[in-house]
């Protein structure tokens, strides 16, 4: 380590203090990064993210779940342990807000490791060839006190039209400032007409009528939203030193010095990573900086050029700016890196509708 102390200060301090990796939310963009941000004049003047906020999915309290009937005679219950999504809220009209919900097909789980293996395999999903099943909403209109749900179900590389009703739970704004959304209710599809079969035996009607495993499957969830909000401080300390260094010394003098640090610096002593800048991005845009978030991203990318998690914050950062040719530049290239970045799908069906639906 006494090589780091001859670097510049806010480094210096990054590095002793220490900071927690946050995951970001998902290669050209190299190109922009040694530049400070200057907002183009022929861009528009309006957000056009205007009364929305982006939620991440927090999946260890949204349980993506499904219940098949078992003879006839009970149910048995699975989900998916591995799920990420991207949530668009509107608080004063939920019908123009959207989802987009992934589910990695390996983390099914019934609670019997034989089933699971004998579900995973080639008779049924087929993980290795399908690994993923995903869900985008295409409308939601209401029906009374709750919602109906309009959308595209993809499993098994069979895509279906799918509706469902549901309910808002409510928002919620906690003590240290984040921000939670919660939702809940079911869809009801035929497993056969994702291709889901599976040997004869499975479908062979008992006595009483009935399959042995029904084609209709029951698929409830209870997701719930989670984004940081607003706050005096940056939770991650390396990421509020940068932020520090930048309003005094300016992001092109702040880039210079993290690239001069990263050239002579191991990467396993490299406090400011790829989640600190991401992070760092992310706070600023709950800031309403949206051209500081733009700089960060932009720092990131250049240091991470393979990485999709700089060009989906740039994504929204343009979009914030009311750029929308930079912005749908930028979703584009991070969805050629990552086909599965949600929040840069979902962005960009807000601005160019044709470019994913």
């Amino acid at each position: 380590m006494n090589r780091v102390i001859a670097i510049p200060a806010f480094v210096a301090a990054t590095l002793l203090i220490g900071s927690s990796l946050i995951p970001p939310f998902s290669t050209a963009a190299a190109r922009h990064a040694a530049k400070p941000f200057h907002s183009p004049t022929s861009a528009a003047t309006h957000s056009m993210l205007e009364g929305l906020e982006i939620f991440q999915l927090d999946s260890p309290h949204s349980p993506i779940e499904f219940i098949v009937s078992w003879m006839g005679l009970s149910r048995v219950r699975g989900n998916f342990d591995d799920c990420i999504g991207t949530i668009v809220f509107d608080s004063t009209d939920i019908t123009r807000s959207s989802v987009s919900i992934l589910a990695r097909t390996p983390s099914l789980h019934t609670g019997s490791a034989l089933r699971d293996k004998d579900l995973k395999g080639p008779d049924w999903f087929e993980v290795e060839k399908f690994p993923t099943a995903l869900f985008r909403s295409k409308s939601i209109v209401k029906e009374g006190d709750d919602y109906r749900m309009r959308g595209a179900l993809t499993i098994h590389g069979v895509t279906r039209e799918v509706d469902c009703p549901f309910t808002f739970a409510g928002r919620l704004v906690r003590a240290n400032h984040e921000v939670r959304v919660g939702f809940e209710g079911q869809f009801v599809v035929r497993r056969q007409d994702f291709g889901l079969v599976g040997p004869e035996r499975f479908n062979i009607v008992t006595e009483l009528g009935k399959a042995m495993i029904s084609d209709e499957v029951v698929l409830p969830f209870a997701i719930e939203g989670w984004r940081a909000g607003a706050r005096d401080t940056l939770f991650d300390h390396a990421a509020d030193s940068l932020a520090r260094r930048a309003s005094v010394a300016g992001f092109a003098t702040v880039a210079k010095e993290y690239h001069q640090v990263r050239a002579r610096t191991p990467d396993s002593l490299m406090v400011v990573d790829e989640g600190v800048l991401n992070s760092l991005g992310f706070a600023y845009l709950e800031r309403d900086q949206p051209k500081n978030a733009v700089n960060a991203f932009q720092l990131e990318a250049e240091a991470f050029p393979k990485s999709a998690f700089p060009l989906t914050g740039l994504t929204q950062a343009y979009a914030t700016l009311g750029d929308s040719a930079r912005a749908i530049e930028s979703g584009t290239k991070a969805l050629a890196l990552n086909p599965t970045a949600l929040r840069a799908m979902e962005i960009l069906r807000r601005i160019r509708p044709q470019a994913v639906d």
